[in-house]
């Protein structure tokens, strides 16, 4: 019977198209109507801070890119980082004060998720020590 098995699991997901029938946009149940949303995260982790030079380069792209609205990708890349190469440290210093407050806001909210968890897991521990 494990043969049965996985074909259920094949027949309740099945890929849908976009409303204009276009592309394929993501899985969904073979029973529901709406499409599933896509989450690229599994877990609760957070994610970490970005540095000074992905702070830099958000604000770099956002103006770049009004003045420049069809250039691609690569040459976005290429750009900001000879301009963040160039840039003195009086000015790099902005970003770097920046990134290093989303570290300290991170590394704190770390240690209450840890503080939390590690009470969680006492709690559970007690319960069952009681059962």
């Amino acid at each position: 019977m494990a043969g049965s098995s996985s074909m259920k699991r094949v027949e309740e997901n099945t890929l849908c198209r976009t409303k204009d029938g276009s592309a394929f946009s993501s899985w969904k149940k073979a029973t529901s109507d709406e499409p599933k949303p896509l989450t690229f995260t599994t877990n609760k982790r957070q994610r970490r801070p970005p540095t000074a030079f992905f702070i830099f380069m958000n604000d770099f792209r956002k103006t770049y890119t009004d003045k420049n609205p069809y250039i691609n990708v690569r040459d976005l890349a290429k750009h900001g980082a000879e301009k963040w190469k160039s840039l003195t440290e009086k000015k790099k210093k902005f970003y770097l004060v920046k990134a290093a407050q989303l570290k300290a806001e991170y590394n704190k909210s770390l240690k209450n998720n840890e503080e939390v968890e590690d009470e969680e897991k006492q709690a559970d521990n007690a319960e069952e020590m009681e059962v």
